[in-house]
């Protein structure tokens, strides 16, 4: 495989630049305590569950705020998510994303992920803000939820959560063990200790060994925390002109295929195309939360011409969709499953809802 335009190169440079960084670890480390110390958590009338990480992106978030939302609703909640709406440009003043039948926001406006959480649920509303504590008060002002999935925000310490369900991907558990800004950690890995449910992902992309010795990992760090792991429940492919159905992924067998994507795990999306065994994948990397030009959508489709197909992932999609592109251009849908699910739904809702006595 290749990445083309040599970002490999440049992300290999700009890893090692960041050991430069060490030194600052311990001012770093200095203010979280400080920010900590002195925060004040605002408890709200209903629950709030946030799934969070301790690592810098790439984990798996939005699949899983979309996983357990859908959970919560066959069991008879009425959800609501909350996210910061990370790189759109409502975020800052708060907005409604979908009252859960009409999304009022595009990607751009929205951020790439709440909208796409709002496409991919029905019946649930999505509120983004950097203020989380105000765009709780205003998604439960306005609707009538009985419990909060907060997208993110682990670290933010204006929320009461009254469940932590904390991912740690299986194909990158812990980046380079190193903390911001020399690392990708937002804190150390004895944080696990604060979550209440711990989650690996992508665990069916690893092999059994490298899930067992994480698991045992992670039981070393917080052994008193119920570790569950998550798999793909399905990888679909879509025609990038028509959603509405999927196609065989078996198309792809035997086949030249380009990835174009901007997330912050590629290589997990590419470990997805790969066991569809094309003959041939590479992959153009693009920065997490890339924002697409008219002048990359050309170079997309001239570089498309030495392919048979070319795949996005879903979270591209949303801000790629108003291009019009070839017939090689196709999407993947990622939907996600916990093991043991009836265990996890059990630990989840005794933790938000009161036991009957």
């Amino acid at each position: 495989m290749r990445i083309i335009l040599g970002l490999k190169r440049i992300h290999t440079v700009y890893k090692y630049l960041r050991y430069l960084l060490i030194p600052l670890i311990p001012l770093y480390l200095l203010v979280f305590s400080l920010k900590r110390m002195f925060s004040r958590q605002r408890r709200f009338r209903i629950p709030v569950i946030c799934i969070g990480n301790i690592t810098t992106g790439g984990t798996g978030k939005t699949p899983m705020v979309i996983y357990v939302a859908q959970l919560l609703q066959e069991s008879g909640f009425k959800p609501g998510i909350v996210s910061r709406g990370y790189g759109g440009c409502e975020s800052r003043r708060g907005a409604f994303v979908t009252d859960g039948t009409e999304i009022f926001l595009n990607p751009e406006e929205a951020g790439d992920e709440p909208y796409l959480i709002a496409m991919r649920l029905r019946n649930v509303p999505v509120v983004i803000g950097r203020d989380r504590v105000m765009a709780i008060e205003s998604l439960t002002g306005e609707f009538s939820v009985d419990v909060i999935v907060m997208d993110d925000g682990f670290q933010n310490d204006s929320v009461y959560k009254d469940v932590s369900v904390l991912l740690v991907d299986a194909t990158n558990p812990f980046g380079n063990n190193l903390i911001l800004p020399a690392g990708d950690m937002r804190e150390p890995r004895g944080s696990l200790k604060r979550g209440d449910l711990i989650v690996m992902s992508r665990s069916d992309i690893v092999s059994s060994d490298q899930a067992r010795l994480l698991e045992d990992r992670i039981r070393r760090l917080c052994s008193n925390k119920r570790i569950f792991r998550s798999r793909h429940l399905k990888s679909e492919l879509y025609r990038f002109n028509d959603t509405a159905s999927p196609v065989p992924a078996n198309l792809i067998v035997g086949r030249r295929v380009l990835l174009i994507t901007g997330i912050a795990n590629p290589l997990s999306f590419l470990y997805l195309i790969e066991r569809y065994n094309p003959q041939l994948v590479d992959m153009l990397s693009l920065p997490d939360h890339y924002s697409y030009s008219d002048r990359d959508i050309v170079d997309f489709i001239e570089e498309s011409k030495n392919y048979d197909y070319a795949v996005v992932t879903e979270k591209d999609f949303v801000k790629l969709n108003r291009y019009r592109v070839n017939d090689k251009f196709y999407v993947l849908r990622i939907s996600v499953v916990i093991d043991n699910e009836d265990v996890f739904l059990r630990e989840l809702i005794s933790r938000i809802r009161p036991p009957i006595s």
